[in-house]
Parts: structure tokens; C-alpha cells; sequence
């Protein structure tokens, strides 16, 4: 582990959502990155973990997820890999954001708003663990 890089280890809980925010928030402003930058890789793992945690889990055993963040060739690449059922954020369907607030289907918001922000993401189901690697160009 070099200073462009650093590992952080949460429990399948909502509450360590908020430590999650905190290393990424620390990891971008050491790096200069700008604050919507910020912003915007919190909002798509945030979303990604809220996912994860409230639906990829059969059991209440505590659980590892593990974020790997890092900075290479002017982008912030985060990885979050967990053992949660496998769910691929890219086979989702898009929401039809143009329709009318009552006649949407319910869900699909979160996973779209990850699309959208993020540079690129990535998935795949290795070992057993989903491995979601989300890109932000600085």
C-alpha cells in the first residue's frame, strides 16, 4: 500500500456508510481533488453500498466489504468488493426518469444515479465477491 492508495474495511451496516464517506472525503482533499468530485463518488457508494447492504445479504451475520481506493493516470478508481449476493448494477435497468414521478417503477434511481455520475463502472462476480469498480476522471 503506497500513499495512492489506502484499503478501508466496514460491517454490512447502514450506519458505516458514514465512515465510508469520511475515507473517501480524507483520500480526495489529500489529493487536491476538487469537492464535487468528492461528491460525486460518495453519492454513487453511497448508493451502491445501501444496495448491498439492505438487499445482498441472506442472514444478519456481520459481514466485510472492502473499499480500495486509489489515484492512477488522473482518475480516482474505488473499488468496493463484498460476498453479498451477486448483482450486477450494469444488467439493471435505467429508470424512465422522463416519465412522471407517479407512474415510475419503484427502485433503479440509485443504480442510475452511480451510472451517471461515475467516468465508468465496472463489475464482476470473481471468487465468490462482487467486485464493483467505479472511475472518476480528475
Amino acid at each position: 500500500m503506497n500513499a495512492n492508495s489506502q484499503v478501508l474495511v466496514i460491517a454490512n451496516d447502514i450506519a458505516e456508510i458514514t465512515r465510508a464517506a469520511e475515507f473517501i472525503e480524507e483520500f480526495c482533499t489529500a489529493h487536491g481533488a476538487a469537492p464535487d468530485i468528492a461528491f460525486k463518488i460518495n453519492l454513487a457508494v453511497e448508493e451502491a453500498l445501501v444496495n448491498t447492504i439492505s438487499h445482498g445479504f441472506k442472514d444478519d451475520a456481520r459481514r466485510a466489504i472492502e473499499l480500495r481506493i486509489a489515484i492512477e493516470d488522473g482518475a480516482i478508481i474505488l473499488g468496493i468488493s463484498d460476498d453479498a449476493v451477486a448483482f450486477n448494477p450494469l444488467e439493471a435497468p435505467l429508470p424512465d426518469v422522463d416519465a412522471p414521478v407517479d407512474e415510475r417503477a419503484v427502485g433503479g434511481l440509485g443504480v442510475f444515479l452511480m451510472r451517471t455520475t461515475m467516468d465508468d463502472v465496472h463489475y464482476i462476480r470473481e471468487d465468490g465477491q462482487n467486485k464493483l469498480t467505479l472511475t472518476k476522471r480528475l
